[in-house]
């Protein structure tokens, strides 16, 4: 989708550093609030937090920055007026409708999946089931490319996991359909296990302990360990260079002292998402940053000051923090408290 869209923004004469930056944004803010997003599984499992209650936590720093970023692009958007290129979108158009039926019943794959994770099934099979409709899709209504029979059944089967290609005439079209694939999704699921292994011999090692200690001996309030977290998550992205271990890191090191001082899991799991998961493409040499640049042909420094959701998530993560706004504990530590202050205002 990104990538048809710069494809329109540079026929239609508009910025592509702002419009990857708008891209961006949306692809974040999405991704932040998306059960079946792997950030955000991952964030609320090594978190301990319960994914959909993750999810509610987020919305508190998620819709202000996106609030924030709306109205930056509307007011971009009503100050340039762009002179569009009808004939490339044609051409693009035309490429599609060769190749294609294009028609409304095209987005039940998507709408079924939206409707899944509505009902909160587990993403898993929310995206299987999405996958079997997009595949009936295919068989009943598009041009028998696969083969026929049990070969275009098999067909459809190497498509969802090596992905599409196409040998297209047009170089749009091409960059926009030839990718996908359950393989193309290996070097991320590799890249998890490796920064899990990486966490568990930095806990077995005592080296966690040592730094989470360090850096909680320089926090005045309790809720600063949110702070330390959040500042764990964002050197991830530059040094470690990756998401992922970013989110883990993040995650690990602080959530013993979280369960300690009695707050609320998806307080941790909100952190390193505001502070990791959003900050990974504005970082060059870090694999979203570079995903991005190649994959929008946008340089990373270039898009990067139009990636407004990007950049507030965490200035207003960090407000919070500093305030005690939107800060919660469990239950049993609210009552912890008013029992300790009955205890000393009682007449003795």
């Amino acid at each position: 989708m990104g990538v048809a869209l710069v494809g329109i923004a540079q026929a239609s004469g508009i910025s592509l550093p702002v419009t990857a930056g708008a891209i961006i944004s949306g692809v974040y803010f999405g991704d932040k609030l998306s059960p079946l997003s792997d950030t955000t599984n991952l964030s609320s499992s090594m978190a301990g937090a319960d994914l959909f209650v993750h999810i509610r936590y987020l919305l508190s720093t998620t819709l202000p920055a996106f609030m924030i970023a709306l109205v930056f692009f509307l007011a971009l958007s009503f100050m340039s007026t762009p002179e569009v290129n009808t004939a490339q979108l044609e051409l693009l158009a035309s490429e599609l409708n060769e190749k294609f039926r294009i028609s409304a019943y095209l987005i039940l794959p998507m709408f079924g999946l939206i409707g899944l994770a509505v009902l909160r099934m587990p993403p898993l099979p929310a995206i299987a089931v999405s996958i079997v409709i997009g595949v009936l899709i295919g068989l009943i209504f598009q041009s028998p490319e696969a083969g026929q029979g049990g070969q275009r059944i098999f067909g459809y089967w190497n498509i969802v996991a090596t992905g599409y290609h196409t040998d297209s005439g047009s170089a749009a079209v091409q960059a926009l359909l030839s990718r996908g694939g359950m393989e193309s999704m290996l070097s991320t699921v590799w890249l998890i296990i490796s920064a899990m292994f990486f966490s568990a011999m930095m806990d077995r090692s005592g080296c966690l302990a040592k730094i989470v200690q360090t850096v909680i001996g320089l926090m005045r309030k309790d809720r600063h360990i949110f702070l330390g977290a959040g500042v764990t998550a964002l050197a991830g992205n530059i040094v470690a260079a990756d998401q992922y271990l970013s989110i883990v890191l993040s995650t690990r090191m602080y959530v013993d002292e979280v369960q300690a001082r009695r707050f609320q899991p998806e307080m941790l799991s909100r952190t390193a998402e505001d502070f990791g998961t959003v900050t990974s493409a504005l970082v060059p040499w870090n694999t979203c940053g570079a995903f991005m640049s190649a994959t929008l042909g946008v340089a990373t420094f270039s898009y990067l000051p139009f990636c407004v959701f990007n950049i507030v998530s965490p200035v207003i993560a960090a407000f919070y923090i500093s305030t005690g706004l939107a800060i919660r504990q469990r239950p049993e530590a609210d009552a912890l408290k008013r029992s300790v202050s009955e205890t000393e205002l009682s007449p003795r």
